[in-house]
C-alpha cells in the first residue's frame, strides 16, 4: 500500500520548533485498516514519533499522512455501545438546555460518522446536517434520516452545505479535532459557516493520561493553553 507522508519540524499548534521526542513505534498500521486476504504483506505500516512542544505543551506526532483512501473505506463507529449512546443522548439534552437551542436552529457535525450523534440532536427538533466522508457511514447515515455531505470538511467542500443549513449554531466535533494535520487553519474554516451572533463550537478531545495508559494515538494531544494558543 503506497501511502504519502511527510515530516514537520515545527509544532501544529503555535509554530514552535521547540519539539521534544518522548516516545517512539516502528511499523505502526493503520487503525481498523484490516487486511483483505488478496492484499496480504501489502499491508501499510510505518514508523511514529510523539513529541511534545516546549512552548504551548502539545503532544503531536509529527508525520503527516495522505488518509484520502483510508477514509473512503473507514467503518468505525461507537454507536453500537450502550454507554457512548447514553453519553450523546446527554451531550445532545446538555448542548440544547446550555446553548437554548430552539427548533430550526442548525447542528453541523464534522466526522459525524453513521449519524447516531446528529439523530440525537435530529428527535430533539434541531436541524442537522452531518459531514463524513466514509460510505458506507454515510449511507448508514442517510437511512437513519440523518443528511450528511460525503466529504472531509475543508476550504473547498463548504461550499457542498446548502444555504439554508448556514450559519450553523453549533459545530461538533467528538475525538475528530486531535487528528487535524492543520488545527488553526480548520478553525478559521469553521469561523465561516458558524453563527457570528450565537454560534458554539463544541470539541471533545483525548485525555491525554488515559489515552498514554489505553495505548491510544492521535495527531495532538491538547489542552486548553493549546486549544486558546490555536484559536483564532
Amino acid at each position: 500500500m503506497n501511502v504519502s507522508i511527510s515530516h514537520r519540524t515545527q509544532c501544529r499548534i503555535c509554530g514552535s520548533d521547540q519539539l521534544h521526542q518522548f516516545l517512539g513505534f516502528l511499523n505502526i498500521p493503520f487503525t481498523d485498516g484490516l487486511v483483505r486476504p488478496s492484499n496480504a504483506g501489502q499491508e501499510f505500516s510505518a514508523p511514529l514519533s510523539i513529541h511534545w512542544c516546549g512552548h504551548c505543551l502539545t503532544v503531536q506526532t509529527l508525520q503527516d499522512v495522505d488518509v484520502t483512501d483510508y477514509y473512503q473505506e473507514y467503518r468505525y463507529t461507537v454507536s453500537h455501545s450502550p454507554t457512548a449512546r447514553q453519553f450523546m443522548h446527554e451531550l445532545a439534552e446538555r448542548a440544547i438546555e446550555m446553548f437554548d437551542l430552539k427548533p430550526g436552529d442548525r447542528v453541523l457535525e464534522i466526522g459525524s460518522g453513521d449519524g447516531y450523534q446528529l439523530e440525537c440532536f435530529q428527535s430533539r427538533g434541531v436541524d442537522v446536517l452531518g459531514f463524513e466522508p466514509g460510505a458506507e457511514l454515510v449511507a448508514n447515515s442517510r437511512a437513519r434520516g440523518v443528511p450528511v455531505v460525503e466529504a472531509l470538511f475543508a476550504d473547498e467542500t463548504i461550499q457542498m452545505i446548502p444555504d439554508e443549513f448556514l450559519p450553523a449554531q453549533v459545530v461538533l466535533l467528538t475525538y475528530t479535532f486531535d487528528h487535524l494535520p492543520e488545527p488553526a487553519g480548520f478553525l478559521e474554516t469553521i469561523r465561516t459557516v458558524l453563527d457570528p451572533d450565537r454560534g458554539i463550537l463544541i470539541i471533545e478531545v483525548h485525555d491525554l493520561p488515559k489515552s498514554m495508559r489505553g495505548g491510544r494515538s492521535a495527531c495532538s494531544n491538547t489542552n486548553t493553553p493549546s486549544i486558546q494558543t490555536c484559536l483564532p
